[in-house]
C-alpha cells in the first residue's frame, strides 16, 4: 500500500525487494532494487542485496561491478 501511494519511496521500494527476494521471485526482487537505485544511485542496502542476489543466481561478474562500487561509497 505505501508503494501505491508514494511510489518514489526509496526503502519501499528496497523492502519489496527484500520480500520479492525471499520468496525467491528473483526477477521481481531484481526490478525493485534496480528501481531504488535508480532513485538513489548510492542506496547501499539495495547494492548489496542486488549483488548478493546476482552471487546466488552464478552472475559473478554482475556482483563483482556492485561490490566494487559499495567500495567506492
Amino acid at each position: 500500500r505505501c508503494l501505491e501511494l508514494h511510489p518514489q519511496h526509496i526503502e519501499g521500494q528496497f523492502v519489496l525487494g527484500c520480500v520479492y527476494d525471499w520468496s525467491e521471485e528473483w526477477f521481481a526482487a531484481e526490478k525493485a532494487y534496480k528501481r531504488a537505485l535508480e532513485m538513489d544511485p548510492g542506496h547501499r542496502k539495495s547494492i548489496q542485496n542486488l549483488a548478493a542476489l546476482y552471487q546466488r543466481q552464478g552472475m559473478d561478474s554482475k556482483a563483482r561491478e556492485l561490490l566494487i562500487l559499495l567500495r567506492r561509497l
